[in-house]
């Protein structure tokens, strides 16, 4: 124990705060938090006979610490859990998936609202419906409900654009009421987007008994494909509701939380019960609980889980009780809004349930080892085939897209032991090569991103940026291009004028763009169609493919019509910009009416008829 944490154990006040450890790069590696922050922390620097293996590591690399006193025991357990999710210290038990569930959500203050599907909630006054445990069943639910009740899809603004279009094939389906039209009234759509929301609110009873009577007596009329239109009403609400388990007799809002622990592996279990019914399952798999116990473990996953979480239940059922109980259940109350009940099911369908998410919580961690051992044997197996330094975790590829040269781009996206982690995906336009020049535009993005890594790194070290800041962080232990041996040949030679030592090998491609082999530039690798080794090198050569090529078409679409602008006369430079600027986007400009256009400063009545005729 060096003299400075010595100094600052004799400081330490007996009130309730966090404190923070460091290591020698001054980097935070835990956080916690403290009823007295003087018996707590002095705990770390004491005897070390009860200590667990993972306390014993974190202490020999702890430098100085630092800490914050608090007004409240609930005080300190919402600070801990803005600084670990800030900090993501290395000795904090990590929940590994943060997940953000999508709503639903319906628009408000326009004649015609759109409903769609967000991750985000906003203080916009606008309706939500949520969250949804699976967004699949979300995606579902919004195109089932669009098809049902004719609501429609498009990017149009109505009524800004009605009659201004064709109507497209879902309203020749009659999936679509057709707003672009022009002949559906405010009223007659209001009315259509009511019955949305009333099965959004689970009003799913009073809407079946309302169809099945319209069905009826359309039949009795002999209307019959009036009658089909509400039996097909009526099966697409069965299919949606279908999707929902009951769960015996319980009528509740909670959440059940169970977990299973082997040696250093942790997975938890959650199961969403509303109403009775189980909307969904989740688990998670927990970075960092080495041996710890289940009661921390617990509590470290809801600490977590729940932080600024938008669907905190009235009850939470846990597998085990846990140390902090009280403050998470006040603090989780003042989250929502009203009272949450943090307990441990001791008889009755509480228990038998918490027996069956124990069960499932033992599956998922047991399918978690088996495809970590399966990635692990993969990457093994890949370090020695192709003579690589150290084990590829992070593997990062890339490609370059453009036509015929013009608005070429890069796309670059990264595998996390054998998983994409699509938040990672950055995109280039190439700024300093011209023409269809792939091994110079190859060259200009590996340059931009390791010189970009590399300053992050140095700002780091230095306190001015934080790791979960930092878009470049860390750099990959394998570089993939999509190309050949030409490609790899000028990256290499880059490299090494830079001094830069990251392996770098090519995807190669046969005759019918398809994956063929690996090159490092020398010679050739290539492996069985059926082998792990292959799948894994063909669908990254996909994926990066796709992430480029995806970029391209935006980039390329934005510049056809930019440079249309200028086709118009009276449209230059600082016109095209002036637009741009006051519209936001090239396809807002195409949209806009003339009386739109006059409100950029520049642009005349009679130049902003030309800009409209240009496109309708």
């Amino acid at each position: 124990m060096n003299e400075v944490i010595q100094t600052m154990l004799k400081t330490l006040p007996e009130q309730p705060g966090v404190y923070l450890m460091y290591d020698k790069t001054d980097t935070v590696i835990y956080v916690g938090k403290a009823k007295l922050l003087k018996n707590r922390v002095r705990q770390y620097f004491q005897s070390s006979k009860n200590h667990s293996p993972k306390v014993l590591a974190m202490v020999e690399h702890i430098h100085r610490f630092e800490y914050i006193v608090t007004d409240s025991e609930t005080e300190a357990l919402m600070l801990e859990c803005n600084l670990i999710k800030k900090y993501m210290p290395k000795y904090n038990i990590l929940l590994k998936d943060d997940k953000h569930y999508p709503f639903l959500k319906i628009e408000t203050g326009k004649e015609y609202p759109k409903i769609l599907m967000t991750r985000k909630r906003e203080r916009d006054n606008a309706k939500y419906y949520g969250p949804y445990l699976n967004a699949a069943v979300a995606r579902e639910t919004l195109d089932l409900l669009r098809k049902t009740f004719g609501l429609y899809s498009c990017n149009r603004e109505f009524p800004r654009d009605c009659g201004k279009i064709r109507p497209c094939l879902y309203y020749h389906m009659k999936q679509c009421q057709g707003v672009c039209t022009g002949n559906i009234s405010t009223e007659e759509y209001a009315e259509s987007l009511y019955q949305a929301e009333r099965f959004l609110e689970g009003k799913t009873g009073d809407l079946k008994t309302e169809f099945t009577n319209a069905m009826m007596q359309a039949s009795e009329k002999m209307e019959y494909e009036k009658a089909a239109h509400y039996r097909d009403i009526l099966k697409n609400i069965e299919q949606i509701t279908d999707k929902q388990k009951m769960l015996v007799n319980v009528k509740k809002e909670q959440d059940f939380i169970s977990f299973a622990q082997d040696g250093d592996d942790a997975c938890v279990q959650v199961f969403f019960v509303r109403d009775g019914k189980v909307l969904g399952r989740e688990h998670f798999a927990m970075n960092g609980a080495g041996r710890e116990c289940g009661a921390e473990l617990l509590s470290g996953f809801v600490k977590q889980f729940y932080h600024n979480s938008e669907m905190i239940p009235k009850e939470i059922l846990l597998q085990e009780e846990i140390e902090d109980c009280e403050e998470i259940a006040l603090w989780l109350s003042k989250s929502r809004g009203s009272k949450v009940s943090v307990t441990v099911p001791k008889r009755g369908e509480g228990k038998a349930m918490m027996e069956m998410v124990r069960t499932n919580a033992l599956q998922s961690l047991e399918n978690i080892r088996s495809a970590a051992n399966k990635t692990k044997a993969l990457l093994l197996e890949l370090k020695e085939e192709l003579q690589l330094p150290i084990l590829p975790r992070r593997v990062e590829s890339y490609d370059i897209s453009n036509t015929a040269g013009a608005d070429s781009v890069g796309g670059m996206v990264v595998f996390l032991d054998g998983v994409p982690v699509k938040r990672a995906y950055r995109k280039f336009k190439i700024k300093s090569v011209e023409g269809p020049d792939d091994y110079a535009s190859m060259c200009e993005v590996l340059f931009r991103r390791i010189t970009h890594g590399i300053e992050e790194q140095k700002l780091m070290e230095t306190g001015e940026l934080e790791a979960n800041q930092a878009k470049f962080y860390p750099l990959p232990d394998l570089i993939l291009l999509d190309g050949g041996k030409g490609h790899v040949n000028a990256v290499k030679m880059m490299m090494q004028e830079k001094g830069w030592t990251i392996p770098v090998l090519g995807m190669v491609k046969d005759d019918r763009h398809k994956t063929r082999g690996i090159t490092n530039g020398e010679q050739e690798f290539s492996f069985s169609v059926t082998s792990p080794m292959f799948r894994f090198f063909a669908r990254i050569q996909e994926e990066v493919h796709r992430h480029a090529i995806t970029y391209h078409k935006q980039v390329h679409k934005k510049n056809q019509l930019m440079s249309s602008l200028e086709e118009i006369s009276g449209i230059g430079p600082a016109k095209r910009k002036a637009l741009l600027q006051y519209f936001g986007s090239a396809t807002a400009i195409k949209r806009a009416k003339p009386e739109e256009l006059c409100r950029v400063s520049g642009i005349t009545q009679e130049l902003a008829q030309r800009i409209y005729e240009k496109y309708h």
